[in-house]
């Protein structure tokens, strides 16, 4: 831009210099060589004179132009910041969403082995008792000395049996309630 300037100032100046021997040959008739390079060094000092306040112009120019340009840099440093603010921001909750879901996970395994232990458990444990039960319905019809027929026996087994798995599936019934993966079981077996 400051050679922009210059040039233009050069080109004023030839201009100014050419006009003045122009008309200085035109009059040269009726002035004298002395007032004619008079004339020439007053409009030259003219022209230096213009050309230091168009320098001067320029360089308060240039400074605010540097001054916004320093202060837009000011602004990108501290939009670089944001964002690296921002970007380590988001790596953090990324990292906070990742635990979470292990988490979750986790504690939904957890959960579902607690009600399938207790379930086991339950189960376990309406098996020892209608086998003893059995038992002792069974020690009960031997020392008695009534005898059952075969047919008879069956049925009661199969009873038993039906019985027994009524059993579990309240208690899967009532563990559902506690339990939304033991529902879930439930669902799928339609026993719900």
């Amino acid at each position: 831009m400051l050679f922009y300037y210059k040039r233009n100032l050069l080109l004023l100046s030839i201009i100014a210099i050419y006009l003045n021997i122009v008309c200085a040959s035109v009059f040269a008739e009726d002035l004298t060589h002395y007032q004619i390079n008079l004339k020439l060094i007053d409009r030259l000092a003219r022209i230096e004179e213009g050309q230091k306040a168009i320098l001067i112009e320029m360089r308060t120019r240039f400074k605010a132009v540097d001054e916004r340009f320093d202060s837009m840099d000011k602004r990108l440093d501290s939009m670089d910041k944001r964002i690296d603010y921002f970007g380590n921001f988001n790596i953090a909750m990324i990292a906070a969403l990742i635990t979470l879901i292990g988490y979750i996970i986790w504690d939904r395994k957890t959960a579902f082995e607690k009600a399938f232990s207790n379930a086991q458990k339950e189960i376990e444990k309406l098996v020892n008792e209608s086998f003893i039960n059995n038992r002792s319905d069974k020690y009960q019809a031997k020392s008695s000395s009534i005898r059952i027929p075969e047919q008879e026996n069956q049925q009661n087994d199969i009873q038993n049996i039906k019985e027994k798995l009524n059993q579990i599936i309240n208690v899967m019934a009532q563990m559902s309630k506690q339990s939304p993966e033991m529902q879930k079981i439930m669902n799928a077996a339609q026993l719900a």
